[in-house]
């Protein structure tokens, strides 16, 4: 079976971008925060807000202070994450170990979140996601070369209004509640 997600809950506002892009996770190295913190350092200009809580929690809490564009939530409620995921453009997630599938993909993706991952998070390559997503290598410098050619795009609202739109087309074709189907199928 693949995951599935609330697609009732999970849905995207039409609501101001507070970030430009966004991690969601444990705060472990594993996920790669140093590409994501790296990024924000190399992009002054952008906003960068992390969601999550971790081993890596208090040297992200210092960072903060030092990076005037980086913002750190901590640990939201699930109850909140459609609105953070909302209130962002891009989701990151640079993970450095196979995620298999990520729930914050999924998420995203529903929120209408077009999303820059690592080629470790195989729910997205798993479903031919290249309309509403970048798969990467996962390094630093990847994750830079496409931040630097995305940010362009982001200017240009119709290529980001159509990846965005295409993020929610995925979500609804391969992660809707229509996959616990083939669980309870097997029962009856």
């Amino acid at each position: 079976y693949t995951y599935w997600t609330d697609l009732n809950n999970f849905i995207p506002q039409n609501k101001k971008k507070k970030y430009d892009f966004l991690f969601v996770g444990r705060l472990t190295k594993k996920k790669g925060l140093d590409i994501f913190i790296k990024l924000a350092i190399k992009y002054p200009n952008l906003k960068f807000c992390i969601v999550g809580n971790g081993p890596e929690e208090e040297k992200i809490h210092n960072l903060e202070n030092e990076i005037n564009n980086l913002f750190y939530l901590g640990r939201v409620d699930y109850t909140n994450l459609p609105y953070i995921y909302n209130s962002a453009k891009i989701l990151l997630i640079p993970s450095l170990y196979v995620e298999g599938f990520a729930r914050v993909a999924i998420e995203g993706l529903a929120c209408g979140l077009p999303i820059i991952a690592s080629n470790n998070v195989t729910a997205l390559i798993e479903t031919e996601s290249k309309k509403s997503c970048d798969i990467l290598s996962p390094n630093y410098s990847s994750f830079e070369k496409i931040l630097k050619d995305f940010t362009k795009n982001l200017e240009n609202n119709e290529i980001y209004k159509k990846k965005s739109f295409e993020a929610r087309l995925h979500a609804e074709k391969y992660f809707s509640e229509k996959n616990i189907l083939s669980i309870t199928n097997h029962f009856n």
